[in-house]
């Protein structure tokens, strides 16, 4: 008797693991196509990517956006370049984000802020008077004015970047800027494949 209760048992166990094996499969498969809704607005997306040098060096934590020359609607269209320069570029719609950018052309600004550490402690800024606040942020923003920029001034503005870019079909790397040699006018664009 004592053997036919353990196999009862063991088969118990077994129809318990294929059960949530099967449950398991199901759920991984009903929720691997629930990616995020591409909003009705945002138009298919084109893998690009920028690489941004200062020195010929890569330059890495610059902020690189594309402004649609046409049609811009509500979609940014950005990226961050890592340790290599290369900023893989992506277009956000709300809460949407998509890997790509829409094709077309493209006005392009490059910026990386320089870090001002802050003098204050996390404790001291949140006990700070909003006028106290106030002197704090413009303190700030003159310390981080008198420092030399790592980026020229025009590569951040939309009106006088020289940058642009196209995106098409093919995708890849739409521009290889230098920021040194950008400002002069000299960026070149992606090398043709």
């Amino acid at each position: 008797m004592k053997r036919l209760s353990e196999y009862i048992e063991r088969k118990k166990g077994y129809k318990m693991k294929k059960f949530l094996l099967l449950v398991g499969c199901v759920a991984l498969i009903t929720f691997s196509a629930c990616g995020p809704k591409v909003p009705s607005d945002v138009p298919k997306l084109i893998p690009c990517s920028v690489k941004v040098t200062k020195g010929g060096s890569p330059l890495e934590g610059a902020q690189v956006i594309l402004y649609k020359t046409e049609g811009a609607g509500s979609l940014t269209v950005c990226g961050t370049t890592d340790a290599s320069g290369v900023a893989k570029i992506s277009t956000i719609r709300a809460s949407y984000v998509g890997k790509g950018a829409p094709e077309g052309d493209y006005k392009v600004t490059v910026n990386k802020e320089v870090v001002v550490p802050h003098w204050k402690t996390p404790d001291e800024l949140a006990a700070m008077t909003p006028p106290e606040a106030e002197k704090y942020d413009s303190e700030m923003t003159k310390k981080r004015e008198a420092l030399p920029r790592i980026v020229p001034k025009d590569l951040s503005d939309q009106s006088k970047s020289p940058l642009t870019a196209k995106v098409t079909s093919a995708g890849g790397e739409i521009l290889v800027v230098d920021v040194d040699t950008a400002a002069k006018g000299a960026a070149a664009p992606a090398p043709k494949k």
